[in-house]
Formats: structure tokens, sequence, C-alpha cells
């Protein structure tokens, strides 16, 4: 949409009404140009590559575009335990181990409310967040995917969870697991 005419009208018509209705297409007009604009974060299925050059924890890591830019990314449909929580620390360290350093692919999926890129993390054929399920490091973050991540990778995920959770890996070895939601929960309470 262009934004000249809108202006000009904004300008030039007589009526209060008029002005109006063409003061707000205006706003619609550059709102709608300003978020095309946004951080690459914010387009839904866009993919992107770069190098991962931090992890936060089991679930987060910054990645330095090829453009130069970096990015915090959030792995998609997954929940690591917080670095407060036993295994938290852990599941840092393995995801560090698997992709620090590493150029990886981003499917991005858009963004949490911390600002952060939540996308699919893949390294070559291996999907990263799929990846720490398996071993028990992260926790299918079902309340988010119901209906969002593709049914075969919902399966996958699911699967993944249920066979790390019988063979004890990871955060499973313990009794007791507290999913980082219920965690998060219970330290908001306090």
């Amino acid at each position: 949409m262009r934004l000249a005419p809108l202006f000009l009208r904004v300008l030039t018509t007589r009526s209060w009404v008029g002005r109006l209705t063409a003061l707000a297409a205006l706003t619609i007009a550059c709102w709608m140009a300003w978020q095309d604009q946004q951080a690459p974060g914010s387009v839904d299925g866009q993919a992107l590559s770069g190098r991962v050059t931090k992890v936060a924890d089991g679930d987060t890591l910054e990645v330095m575009l090829e453009d130069g830019s970096t990015l915090k990314v959030r792995l998609a449909y997954v929940d690591a335990p917080e670095s407060t929580q036993p295994d938290g620390t852990v599941a840092g360290l393995m995801l560090a181990k698997q992709v620090l350093g590493r150029q990886v692919l981003l499917n991005l999926q858009g963004q949490d409310k911390y600002g952060r890129s939540v996308a699919e993390v893949s390294l070559g054929e291996v999907d990263i967040g799929l990846a720490q399920v398996q071993a028990g490091h992260a926790w299918h973050y079902e309340q988010y995917a119901r209906g969002k991540q593709a049914a075969l990778a919902y399966g996958r995920y699911q699967a993944a969870q249920l066979m790390a959770r019988q063979q004890g890996s990871g955060l499973w070895g313990r009794a007791g697991a507290q999913a980082p939601w219920d965690y998060r929960q219970q330290q908001r309470a306090r």
C-alpha cells in the first residue's frame, strides 16, 4: 500500500470523517510496513542458516546468521529443565555439545513472549529438538505443539519421549522429574 496518497488525503480532505478514515488507513499501512521490516524471527516458516555462537540452556541458543546479525533462538516444541532444576545444567551442556560452533538450519515458527525466535533447528539431517527429547534432556512441549507441529513430527516427538522415559534416559533416570512449566509456575507462586 502506498503511503503518499494516504498522507495527502489526510491533509486535503475537508470533512473530519474523511480525515479520520484516511488517518486510520495511514496508521494501518505504516504498521504493516513496519511489520514487514522486523527481525527475521517474525516470519513464520522462513528458513535461515547460521553458526551457533552460544547456548544459554537446554532449549535456547544464539545463532550468528550469514549476514552477521545474531538471533536468540528457542527450540520449537520442546521445553528443557530450567538451569536451576536438577538436570538443567546437563541439558544445556548436551545441547552445547551437539551444536556449539556448528552451522545449523532454522525453520522459524514465530516469536515467544520474551522476543526470542522460536525455530525448528536442524544440524544436517538431525532435528535438534527431537534429539534433546530422545536423550531425555527435554520434554515434548505438547501444549504448544498440538495443532502447530506437523502431525508426523508430533508423533516422532511423542514416541521419543515415551522411549526416553521407558529407558530412564537423562532426566527420566530420576524419580519425580518435574516438568519445567510446573517448576516455573511453582517459582512464580513463591
